[in-house]
């Protein structure tokens, strides 16, 4: 089962790499929070875990958010180009100090920011992962554009920019990772999952935008995928809202069974104030913990 799972994820990861060959950021990055909504109808499916009416109204938001920005965004695609191209835009003044100001604002996070407010502040790591990992749409975007024209014109791995790319790549991906796991270690998983969704993909949306040197549609698409976006983040808000209910009511059902059952409670408590294994499991079969002990021979 465990095997499986991993199998999934790395075909997911794959296709959505794929994605980002054929299509734009603006298309492929919102479209994520369908995830979050085929994770929570499965969860109720199979894992039996209740999904709300106010889940449901979320679930419904991020797919009518979806739609809209399906049905607006622009229809060219992203890695019609050779790697050359891709360089040329790379190398272009705007991305040069979008992708300088990016570096810079993390480092002053990790550096500054991250030891006198990583752990009361949840936006110091969220927004670093968010900075860097918009650098990495358009890298992922370079790789997926060269493996595209290879098989479709003419090979792009004998271009050394190809694997400059390809380091950049990796390197922002970890760095994302690294500084997301953070995030989610801190604080809760309810309100880190919304609030990185929204900062990562407005700023991966802001990177392809400069990167591309525009947004080629009207005013009236763009005006329209604005709401899409803001509907489905919403949506994504509603659904996480809804399980962080879940997770309080489990919490306390736990205390409830706790306070029912003495030992429950009493092995709770040595959690809190024995740290070794040897002392639980003394705890647990009924002996006394290495402190029990040396009070006794102290008396």
């Amino acid at each position: 089962m465990w095997w499986s799972g991993m199998i999934l994820m790395v075909v997911g990861e794959a296709c959505n790499f794929v994605a980002y060959a054929f299509t734009q950021a603006i298309l492929v990055t919102p479209l994520g929070a369908l995830s979050v909504v085929i994770s929570a109808v499965l969860s109720s499916i199979f894992l039996k875990e209740t999904l709300s009416f106010q889940g449901k109204v979320g679930c419904l938001q991020c797919v009518l958010g979806a739609i809209i920005i399906v049905m607006h965004a622009p229809e060219q695609g992203a890695a019609d180009s050779s790697i050359e191209t891709f360089k040329t835009l790379m190398l272009s003044v705007g991305f040069l100090v979008y992708a300088f100001i990016a570096v810079a604002v993390s480092l002053f996070l990790v550096f500054y920011c991250a030891p006198r407010w990583g752990k009361s502040n949840m936006l110091v790591y969220i927004c670093v992962c968010s900075l860097i990992g918009s650098l990495s749409v358009v890298f992922t975007q370079g790789i997926g554009g060269a493996i595209v024209h290879s098989f479709a014109i003419e090979n792009q791995f004998t271009n050394w920019f190809v694997y400059l790319v390809l380091a950049l790549t990796l390197i922002t991906l970890a760095v994302e990772i690294i500084y997301l796991n953070k995030a989610l270690n801190i604080f809760n998983t309810a309100i880190v999952t919304p609030t990185y969704y929204v900062i990562f993909t407005t700023l991966s949306i802001i990177s392809s935008i400069v990167f591309y040197r525009g947004f080629d549609a009207s005013p009236v698409n763009i005006v329209t995928c604005v709401f899409g976006f803001l509907i489905i983040c919403s949506g994504v808000a509603l659904l996480q809202k809804d399980r962080s209910k879940d997770a309080s009511a489990l919490l306390e059902d736990n205390r409830s069974d706790m306070s029912n059952n003495p030992q429950q409670r009493l092995l709770y408590q040595s959690e809190k104030y024995f740290t070794s294994e040897e002392d639980l499991h003394d705890l647990e079969g009924g002996g006394e913990t290495s402190d029990m002990r040396r009070v006794s021979e102290i008396r």
